[in-house]
């Protein structure tokens, strides 16, 4: 069983996990709770799952198995929507005639990181 605890240094409002390939993950569970109901949860190259903050400074633990043929290579987005909003920066605003586009994710920080197991 694998343990993954990630600590946030920023305000997050969520986390992206994005797999570079084809995985089973065995056991899965997040913050204690069981995902896909205890069953293998075989993910696809692509997004894996989204996160939402709902403590943007609390740890966020992930416990899985893999097979033993397996590796895991994957892609954490840490996304916090403060652009606009960021002490950091000085960005203008948006005019009242542009609107976000829906389901896209805007005017946010991304912090990418790569994880190879």
């Amino acid at each position: 069983m694998l343990e993954l605890v990630i600590t946030p240094n920023r305000t997050l409002n969520k986390y992206k996990f994005i797999a570079n390939n084809k995985v089973t993950l065995q056991q899965f569970r997040v913050n204690d709770a069981v995902v896909n109901n205890g069953k293998n949860d075989m993910a696809e190259k692509g997004a894996l799952s989204i996160y939402f903050m709902s403590n943007s400074n609390e740890n966020l633990t992930l416990y899985f198995s893999l097979n033993k043929d397996e590796n895991l290579d994957l892609i954490l987005n840490e996304i916090s929507y403060d652009l606009l909003t960021n002490s950091n920066f000085t960005i203008n605003p948006k005019s009242k005639e542009i609107m976000p586009i829906p389901f896209i994710t805007t005017d946010t920080f991304i912090i990418s990181k790569k994880l190879k197991l």
